[in-house]
């Protein structure tokens, strides 16, 4: 069980991830990087985050698991960018029936409350937005399991 967690909370990894790669062609005068990425909305990285929820998340019957990813534009000029929940994988059904994951942007987007099994491919939880200099766009991911 152990390792069918370790993949999914993988492919739910892919949502940073897939930040970076979702983000608008770069002008030739832009920064090295046009997104920072973090968990508290003052530490920034320009490396995307490995994961949604923290290495040391265990999956607990009944628990619920909340994480906020934060990315800022780096740039001197508006930078379009959108967040997706990708590649989210798993190796039993019914624990991928059971798990649920939810996500808001705080705005207008979000993914109410869906089992992961049901998670299509590239599901967008913050639609694009164009962020301004300095700007920064978070979005919160909340996981929950089934009682035991």
């Amino acid at each position: 069980m152990h390792a069918v967690i370790r993949r999914t909370l993988a492919g739910l990894a892919a949502l940073a991830t897939t930040v970076g790669l979702l983000v608008a062609a770069a002008p030739a005068q832009a920064a090295p990087h046009a997104l920072e990425f973090s968990t508290d909305g003052v530490t920034w990285s320009a490396t995307p985050l490995g994961s949604i929820f923290g290495t040391d998340f265990r999956y607990v019957p009944g628990d619920t698991e909340s994480s906020t990813i934060y990315v800022r534009n780096v740039r001197a000029v508006p930078t379009s960018v959108m967040m997706a929940i990708t590649d989210v994988t798993y190796d039993d059904t019914e624990f991928g029936t059971a798990l649920s994951i939810a996500a808001t942007d705080f705005a207008s987007g979000g993914l109410p409350a869906t089992s992961i099994g049901a998670v299509p491919a590239c599901t967008v939880i913050a639609p694009r937005r164009d962020l301004g200099p300095g700007r920064a766009l978070g979005c919160d991911s909340t996981s929950r399991s089934p009682p035991g």
